[in-house]
């Protein structure tokens, strides 16, 4: 996922330096889109500004030291939510309203999230396929 975004960020981005008026509206939201999740998902460790320096600094739509370095902070990610073995988060609670909260920050961007009682570094939405 995080490749087939920073591939559709880098063709946008690219067919915009070149001439910004060729760039149609699908195009642009696809580079926002990416843009958006990356910033959510990396938020610690870019800021919105670096962000853009770190993606622009590519050379390709297949730049290996920037997948790299996306897929490095994507396992970090993982490791933070999902325990060793396993492909998802599970939560447990007595009323809907305690599971609600606990899952919320998996389905949108919340301010001051945490999970198991330590803050959340980043936004991991982006990354969620299904909640049950």
């Amino acid at each position: 996922m995080v490749t087939d975004l920073f591939t559709q960020w880098y063709n946008a981005k690219q067919k915009q330096r070149k001439d910004p008026d060729d760039l149609d509206d699908e195009e642009v939201n696809r580079m926002t889109t990416a843009q958006e999740c990356f910033r959510l998902l990396f938020a610690n460790r870019l800021e919105q500004n670096n962000l853009e320096e770190f993606l622009s600094t590519a050379t390709s739509a297949r730049d290996q030291k920037i997948i790299k370095q996306l897929t490095v902070w994507t396992v970090a990610i993982h490791k933070e939510f999902v325990e060793p073995g396993k492909n998802f988060v599970y939560f447990e609670s007595s009323t809907p309203e305690n599971i609600k909260g606990m899952f919320h920050p998996f389905t949108a961007n919340v301010a001051n999230a945490s999970f198991r009682g330590k803050p959340m570094t980043c936004s991991p939405w982006p990354f969620v396929k299904i909640v049950r």
